[in-house]
């Protein structure tokens, strides 16, 4: 026979706090525009049904961005950015690239492929190459700002930011119009850059999206 033990109040309590701690805080957007105007301009560009409720939180999590079905009101969704691009100095085109390709998911969804589930399927990139006709430069411009702070991820199908990206917060950004001169003075590649590339060479997002 097992003897049941009851939980001290304290330890309960702890738990709870322990719990609280370990889920990432919401913060203040710093960026240089409302990321949830992007988020409207992304869903009429998409033609996103006008009944879903689309939701917009700044927190540190594993991913620069991904987008969140409500299981509990599916005609609601959160889209969620990393805290790494929470300043005033990322570009707002790399941040309407993000609304795209956050909602082009609820397009697009991912599906199996080989036997094996794939959240960025073939037609994926392809839609989102057209509705993003600037995607190589704005993939550039991750990798020299944040390209030392992502490791791929195959299980995940994307990459995650690493520990200890606040340690380099503090240092500037590249500015988007030097990046773009220095993508056109090199005749930029029809792909993204290699770092940005999964081992294999396949087309591989640099943002997941959480399960439905």
């Amino acid at each position: 026979m097992t003897l049941s033990r009851t939980a001290h109040p304290a330890r309960i309590q702890g738990q709870a706090r322990r719990r609280r701690s370990a889920a990432p805080q919401p913060q203040l957007s710093f960026l240089n525009c409302r990321f949830e105007s992007l988020l409207e301009d992304a869903r009429g560009t998409l033609e996103i049904e006008p009944a879903l409720r689309i939701h917009f939180a700044i927190v540190p999590f594993d991913f620069l961005a991904c987008i969140q079905r409500d299981r509990r009101a599916e005609s609601e969704c959160t889209v969620l950015l990393h805290a790494l691009l929470n300043r005033p100095d990322t570009p707002r085109p790399v941040l309407a690239h993000i609304a795209l390709h956050e909602l082009l998911h609820l397009k697009i969804p991912g599906r199996e492929i080989d036997g094996q589930y794939c959240k960025h399927p073939p037609e994926f990139g392809v839609a989102e190459r057209a509705c993003v006709p600037w995607l190589p430069l704005s993939l550039e411009w991750i990798h020299l700002a944040c390209g030392h702070h992502l490791r791929h991820c195959p299980q995940q199908q994307g990459f995650r930011v690493k520990r200890g990206w606040q340690r380099c917060y503090a240092e500037p950004f590249p500015d988007w119009e030097l990046v773009r001169r220095l993508v056109d003075s090199r005749a930029y590649p029809a792909h993204p850059h290699r770092l940005l590339q999964p081992p294999d060479g396949s087309w591989s997002s640099l943002w997941t999206a959480a399960p439905c």
